[in-house]
């Protein structure tokens, strides 16, 4: 059987625990709405704080379905749109949440998720 990979392939964590924070690794989250609700989700650990574009923190919806705050450099209206859908809330109860902090690792994320976010060039915008 042979099993395709790319770099965007992660493997499970076999090795001692806390993990450092010179590894790039995927922490699984529960993260805590505005409104109090709390959803799985996961992000990368990251060196620096307050770095969404190094951690990119994504959620799964009560449907299983996982959604981004991070929107690169190309952000789908549509793909905000299905996120409000999904959880079928508006930006007051999901937005401003603080992160939680990670564990069985060494390294953090710390901030406030604010909205979805995107990247044009140089510069890094909120998108509500």
């Amino acid at each position: 059987m042979v099993c395709e990979t790319d770099e965007e392939t992660f493997r499970p964590w076999l090795g001692e625990i806390p993990v450092g924070a010179d590894e790039m690794y995927l922490v699984a989250c529960e993260f805590a709405m505005a409104d109090g609700s709390r959803h799985q989700g996961f992000a990368t650990a990251a060196l620096e704080p307050d770095d969404m574009g190094l951690t990119q923190p994504q959620i799964f919806s009560p449907f299983g379905k996982r959604h981004a705050f991070w929107l690169g450099v190309f952000p789908r209206q549509e793909e905000i749109n299905g996120f409000y859908s999904n959880f079928a809330k508006g930006p007051s109860s999901i937005f401003p949440w603080p992160s939680a902090p990670f564990r069985n690792t060494t390294a953090f994320y710390s901030g406030t998720i604010q909205g979805f976010m995107a990247s044009s060039g140089a510069e890094v915008r909120l998108i509500t």
